[in-house]
């Protein structure tokens, strides 16, 4: 069964601690490894880096989808050059730690899917 985490912070740097916490306990809860957590922590700071500043929240929706954590940070407004040359180079990171990396008009989505391995156990 699906569930889905809906997150409001004050856009501030600080705050991200605590959205990172949030997504490793959930990814921890769905059995990933440690070094996928590891990932997913480092891409959902990326994420929602790209966002700091601008705007007064910071949303942003975990949903485990059973064999996937499924991750979107809502987008507030366009970036400005040097803002897009920082978004670049987080899209790189994510896309590489990440199984699915989408950046459009509505935000940055993620996918890490849970995988299993030949003696039946659970990789991220």
């Amino acid at each position: 069964m699906a569930e889905k985490i809906k997150l409001t912070v004050p856009n501030e740097e600080k705050n991200i601690t605590l959205i990172r916490m949030a997504t490793s306990f959930i990814a921890s809860q769905m059995d990933f490894d440690i070094e996928a957590i590891e990932d997913l922590r480092v891409c959902v700071s990326e994420a929602c880096n790209i966002q700091l500043g601008t705007s007064e929240k910071l949303r942003l929706t975990l949903e485990d989808k059973t064999d996937a954590l499924e991750i979107h940070v809502e987008k507030k407004k366009s970036l400005d050059v040097e803002e897009g040359m920082n978004r670049e180079l987080a899209a790189s990171i994510m896309e590489i730690l990440m199984d699915e990396v989408k950046i459009d008009n509505e935000g940055v989505h993620l996918i890490k899917y849970l995988r299993v391995n030949d003696h039946g156990e659970t990789q991220g």
